[in-house]
Order: structure tokens, then sequence, then C-alpha cells
């Protein structure tokens, strides 16, 4: 069993992530106060927290479109997003209620209404040492694998693929319904390249009234 908090809060490292689409963006991890922290790609950022039983994921306005989405369940913002201690071929159920906004000021999306996701997320496999597309060799890596719902139990291939390097948080996705995966090309220090800034959505601050309460 690990604590996959290890793997996803980074240190502050800055690195690079390129894609199948061409594009590339500089991320870094930042913490907050109890237990809160966000992978920001470029200044777009998705907003995570823990308690001593899950990792939550609440907000995640990388999306594109000039949209977000924000996560919660049993009516509290946010959503058990995976357990923090996970055991490898661990599968952990997630229900969440999926709401998507417009990042400018929070009104509801057209044609994408407000509903329930039932999804699942386990745990594949640690590496010791994993070599990625660009060359780069990272230690403790960690590879999870989503899967949407086939009639109450997970599908039986992966919709998506996660991995999460101890010190860096996400080196890599996989969207197996499409086209889009991307790796860690490049890491920096911060001599090099500055430290990310997020985007600040001021209507959003009074919504995240993070569950557990914190």
């Amino acid at each position: 069993m690990i604590d996959l908090l290890d793997y996803m809060v980074g240190n502050g490292q800055l690195y690079e992530l390129v894609n199948t689409w061409g594009s590339s963006e500089i991320c870094q991890t930042h913490t907050e106060p109890r237990n809160v922290f966000y992978h920001v790609k470029n200044s777009q950022w998705e907003e995570l927290w823990s308690d001593d039983v899950f990792i939550y994921r609440g907000t995640d306005c990388s999306p594109g479109n000039a949209e977000l989405y924000m996560l919660s369940e049993d009516n509290h913002y946010g959503s058990a997003w995976v357990p923090r201690w996970f055991e490898i071929g661990q599968t952990f159920k997630r229900t969440a209620t999926v709401i998507w906004r417009r990042k400018d000021n929070g009104a509801a999306v057209p044609g994408k209404p407000t509903g329930v996701a039932v999804t699942y997320i386990r745990l594949e496999r640690v590496y010791s040492q994993l070599t990625f597309q660009s060359g780069i060799q990272l230690q403790d890596v960690a590879e999870l694998h989503a899967y949407v719902d086939d009639g109450g139990k997970p599908a039986s291939s992966p919709w998506e693929k996660y991995f999460y390097a101890r010190g860096f948080g996400l080196v890599g996705f996989e969207d197996m319904y499409g086209t889009f995966k991307s790796w860690i090309a490049q890491k920096f220090s911060s001599q090099v390249m500055p430290p990310r800034v997020r985007e600040v959505l001021p209507w959003l601050a009074p919504l995240q009234r993070r569950w557990p309460k914190m």
C-alpha cells in the first residue's frame, strides 16, 4: 500500500509537458495550508486537497473553451477522487456531480447540463523508474487508470491513464478514447523558468467550501 499524496503533490519543480496535439504546458505544483494543492499548467489549474482517507478534486479550469468544471458529492463542494492509501490492483468507485461553468462569470454552459458521473479508478502499478518518450527517466512513478461505468462495474478497458511522479505530480496523461497524450519533456530550475501564476476567478472563492470541512 502506498500513500498517493507522495506522488500527486510535487515539490514545486518546474517542468514541461508536451502532447500529441503539438502544444506544450509548463507545469508546477502549488501547495497551500490545510492540505490544498494545485496542479498548475501554464496559468490554468486543477484544485485538489486531502485528508487521511481521500484525495479530493474540486475545480478544473483547464478543459479549454473558456470553460471549467466543478465536482460535488452529497451536496458538498468537491468529490473523493481517489483513496489516499491505495494498493496495486485496488479499484475505487467514484460518484461525482459534474457542473460546467463559464470562466468569466460562472454561468452555466449551454448544452452541458449538470449530471452525475459514475467512474472508477485503479492503481495499476508503481515504477521504481520509468522512461518517457522524451528520454527523461523519473524515479517512483505511479500509474492510475480510470474507467467508465458499464452496468455497475468498470468497463473492460480504461478511459484515461495518469502518471504521477514523486517530487513532480502529474507527468503524463493518456485519453484512451481519443488521440490526446502528454508526457514530460523538460525539467527547469527556477533560475531558468519563473514560477507559474494561477489565473484568478473572482466569482469562484465563495463556492470553494471544501468537503470535508477544512
